[in-house]
């Protein structure tokens, strides 16, 4: 089978890429060249080269996008960007009859405890926070229409190795930890802390694989029910640096005074894929974070 990422440069594609190699024909695609690109082209634009490329692949698995909470920053950009390109894969590919697996994100369930895939969103498009989870629905509601076989994933904090330090709570906390020895927790005006639920990267290939294998079809919500405050995780990065590095870290509370409300808790319903999938996430928090520093001293 010939597979193609989209996005195979960054965080989640530079790691399906080599997890998937071992077994499948795979070529990356991205606007950035690295070791899992092979094609380096931008998304936004649509050629015959782009359409060549997808037609010789068997199943694409679409990641590229513009990222998660970083659209709060500059909202319109992102979403031409970020609709542009789903518009350009996602219409070559329903054209072509090629399957595709859809990265789409948690957000859009907003706050909820327990999210499963057949939540109602009415309530939620009512007080969201960025248009980051309108355009993935968008997206979603497309593919639901236009293809009869295809995969809609659902990622819930997915960390590990080769991840960008500014691109979740762990690695930020890691970063700020090292550098200057103090780790900043928020809490909103009733003093309660964010949970999230959090899986290693290496545990979403494996779910990804699986469900390719057994040549599976529908919706499924990607995470480890393994769930954190945002504190419990500072103390975890905290001991950590000391017993990894010596370094005595301090941990510092603040109330969160941001323009944009943060999501006091998402936790999610992995009942559907668990079972899809035969497979039970394997990797804890404290392993995901050795896995993303070990990344980063390797490069050394």
């Amino acid at each position: 089978m010939r597979i193609l990422i989209t996005g195979s440069s960054g965080f989640l594609g530079s790691n399906l890429y080599n997890y998937l190699k071992k077994e499948f024909n795979v070529f990356g695609i991205d606007i950035i060249k690295s070791s899992t690109c092979d094609y380096v082209y931008d998304l936004t634009k649509v050629s015959q080269k782009l359409q060549d490329i997808i037609k010789d692949s068997d199943l694409v698995i679409h990641l590229a996008s513009s990222v998660g909470v970083l659209t709060l920053k500059n909202p319109s950009e992102f979403f031409n960007n970020s609709f542009k390109i789903d518009n350009n894969i996602l219409k070559i590919c329903s054209s072509l009859k090629k399957k595709i697996i859809f990265t789409s994100t948690s957000e859009v369930y907003g706050e909820v405890n327990f999210g499963n895939e057949e939540s109602d969103f009415g309530p939620f498009l009512n007080n969201i926070r960025s248009c980051y989870p309108i355009q993935k629905l968008q997206s979603e509601f497309f593919i639901k229409n236009n293809f009869s076989d295809y995969i809609i994933l659902r990622p819930f904090n997915i960390i590990g190795k080769n991840q960008h330090k500014d691109k979740s709570i762990i690695t930020r906390m890691f970063n700020e930890g090292m550098e200057n020895k103090n780790i900043t927790v928020y809490y909103d005006k009733d003093f309660k802390h964010s949970a999230r639920d959090f899986c290693n990267v290496k545990d979403f290939c494996e779910y990804v694989y699986r469900l390719i294998k057994k040549n599976s079809n529908g919706i499924y919500n990607v995470g480890n029910h393994q769930t954190y405050t945002s504190l419990e995780v500072a103390d975890i990065v905290k001991n950590y640096i000391f017993d990894n590095f010596g370094e005595d870290v301090k941990i510092s509370e603040k109330l969160w005074e941001f323009e944009f409300n943060d999501i006091l808790y998402r936790t999610g319903d992995f009942s559907k894929i668990q079972k899809e999938t035969s497979y039970l996430p394997k990797y804890t928090l404290k392993y995901s974070l050795n896995d993303y520093v070990q990344g980063i001293l390797n490069k050394f």
